[in-house]
C-alpha cells in the first residue's frame, strides 16, 4: 500500500493528520499520536474514509491534546489545585529544580483547610507563582551553589533599576523564602541561604500615608449615591446606594477590600454581647437591637466582629430590603440585575471606585473646594482602612478597641503581647460607640479652604 502524496486540496495541515490511499484506491484518514503524544499515553487512531467526517475528529482530537497540555502545564505551575508531580531530585540542582519542589510544597498547603494555620490562599498562591516564573526566567539554569551574595547583590541592582519598588522587594523576598526552603535543615541542598546576612539588603517600598478626614468620606459617599458610570458595555448602571455602601463599610467596618467584596447577607447579623452603655449608642431603631459584620479575614485567618453607626446600618437594611424578601447574596454588588448573585471581581470594583473618585474630585474642583478635592486625590480604597482607624484613635477609642476591630497586630510596650487581637464583640462595639459619643460631643468641624 503506497502512501499518496499531499496536495493542496488535500488536508495535509491539520496536526497529526494523515491518510493513505488503500490497495483499492480508497483514502483511508488516521490520526497518528507523536512519539512525545505515545510516551503520555495517547494513541493512534483511525478515522474511517470520509474525509469531512475525519477532518472534524482530527480537530476535535487535536483540541483535546491542547487541552490536557494546557492542563498538565498548569499543573506543574501549581495552579487549579494540583501541586506539580512529584520527581526524582538531581545531583545538582538549579533554580528550576528548586522551584520546582517549592510548589509542591506550596500547592500542598493551598489544598489545607481554610482554617488551619498553615493554609496558603489562592491570592497568595498567585502572587509567589507570578514572583517565581519571574525568577525562573531570570536564572532558572543557574545551579543553587552558584547563587552566591555577589549574585544576589547584582540581581538587587538590576531590579532596583529596571522594577518598581513593590516588585523589587516582591522578588527578592521570593528569592530569600526560596533560598531558604533549600537551606532549611530538612532538606539541605545549600549549605546557607546567601540572602540571610546584611549584605543583600532588601528596599521596603515607601509606605502609604494617605488618609481622608471623616468629613471627605462622607461627602464621598453622598456622591456616589447620585454617581453613575458607564460599564463595560456602555450602558449607565454603575454607582447608587452600593457603591455609597462600600465607601462607608470600607471607613468604619476597617476591613479590607477583599474580605467586605467577599461578605454576604448572612455576616451581617445582630450581635448580643454588648455592653448596654454601648448598646444605647449602637441600637438601630430604638429597639436595643445591635447588628454587626462577622467578618472572617482571609489575611489573618480569624473571625471579626465590626459595627456600624446607626445612620450606616439604616442605609445597609434599606439596601437589602430593596432587593427583596429572602435575599442572602453578596452585600456589595455590581447594579446589574444580570449578576445579583455574583460577588464582584476585585479589579471590576477598583475600576468602578476610580471612576467614582475621579468624578468627586473633578466636582470638588470646578466647585472652588480645593481642600476637598487634595482630601480626595488619589485616595485608594485601600485608605478608607487607615483613615477610619485614625479617625477611631482621634475620637479616643483605645488601640485594643481598634485591634479588636480591624484585625490587626498590636504590640505592647514590654512586647508581652505580640499577637492578632481575637474578635472580640465587645471591645469592638465600645471601640465604634466610644468614637461616636465622642464626635456627638465635640463642635461640628468646619471644612477648610
Amino acid at each position: 500500500m503506497a502512501r499518496r502524496k499531499r496536495t493542496a486540496d488535500r488536508p495535509g495541515k491539520i496536526r497529526y493528520f494523515d491518510y493513505w490511499e488503500q490497495a483499492d484506491g480508497t483514502i483511508r484518514y488516521r490520526w497518528i499520536a507523536s512519539p512525545r503524544l505515545r510516551r503520555l499515553g495517547w494513541q493512534s487512531i483511525d478515522l474511517g474514509t470520509d474525509k469531512a467526517a475525519a477532518m472534524t475528529m482530527a480537530i476535535a482530537r487535536n483540541e483535546t491534546v491542547a487541552a490536557a497540555d494546557e492542563a498538565r502545564k498548569l499543573s506543574v505551575m501549581g495552579i487549579n489545585g494540583a501541586a506539580p508531580p512529584a520527581r526524582k531530585l538531581p545531583r545538582r540542582m538549579t533554580l528550576a529544580d528548586l522551584i520546582h519542589e517549592f510548589r509542591i510544597v506550596m500547592m500542598q498547603r493551598h489544598a489545607l483547610d481554610e482554617a488551619h494555620e498553615e493554609h496558603l490562599t489562592k491570592k497568595t498562591v498567585d502572587q509567589y507563582n507570578s514572583q517565581m516564573n519571574w525568577l525562573g526566567a531570570w536564572g532558572g539554569t543557574t545551579f543553587l551553589d552558584e547563587i552566591s551574595v555577589e549574585v544576589c547583590k547584582d540581581l538587587r541592582t538590576l531590579l532596583v533599576n529596571g522594577a518598581s519598588a513593590w516588585n523589587t522587594a516582591a522578588r527578592l523576598r521570593m528569592l530569600r523564602q526560596l533560598l531558604g526552603f533549600a537551606a532549611s535543615k530538612t532538606r539541605g541542598w545549600i549549605r546557607e541561604n546567601p540572602m540571610d546576612g546584611e549584605e543583600v539588603t532588601i528596599p521596603t517600598p515607601k509606605s502609604r500615608t494617605k488618609r481622608a478626614s471623616i468629613e471627605a468620606i462622607e461627602w464621598l459617599a453622598d456622591f456616589a449615591r447620585s454617581f453613575r458610570g458607564k460599564d463595560r458595555t456602555g450602558v449607565e448602571r454603575l454607582g447608587g446606594a452600593n457603591l455609597e455602601l462600600a465607601v462607608l463599610l470600607g471607613f468604619y467596618s476597617t476591613q479590607r477590600e477583599g474580605d467586605l467584596l467577599a461578605a454576604t447577607r448572612m455576616n451581617w447579623r445582630p450581635i448580643e454581647d454588648i455592653d448596654d452603655y454601648d448598646r444605647a449608642t449602637l441600637t438601630l431603631g430604638g429597639n436595643g437591637v445591635v447588628y454587626g459584620l462577622r467578618i472572617f479575614q482571609q489575611k489573618t485567618r480569624k473571625w471579626v466582629t465590626c459595627f456600624l453607626p446607626p445612620h450606616v446600618a439604616e442605609r445597609l437594611d434599606a439596601l437589602i430590603d430593596s432587593r427583596g424578601a429572602g435575599w442572602d447574596g453578596p452585600l456589595l454588588q455590581n447594579d446589574d440585575p444580570d449578576s445579583k448573585r455574583r460577588h464582584i471581581p476585585d479589579h471590576e470594583f477598583q475600576r468602578i471606585y476610580r471612576a467614582m473618585r475621579d468624578g468627586a474630585e473633578a466636582k470638588a474642583r470646578a466647585d472652588g473646594d480645593a481642600w476637598l478635592a487634595d482630601e480626595l486625590h488619589k485616595l485608594q480604597y485601600r485608605d478608607m482602612r487607615r483613615s477610619g482607624m485614625c479617625w477611631m484613635r482621634d475620637m479616643g477609642s483605645t488601640v485594643p478597641q481598634i485591634a479588636s476591630i480591624s484585625g490587626h497586630k498590636i504590640e505592647y510596650t514590654m512586647k508581652i503581647l505580640d499577637t492578632y487581637m481575637p474578635g472580640d464583640p465587645r471591645a469592638s462595639a465600645a471601640g465604634l460607640a466610644s468614637a461616636l459619643r465622642t464626635r456627638a460631643a465635640r463642635p461640628k468641624k468646619e471644612k477648610k479652604g
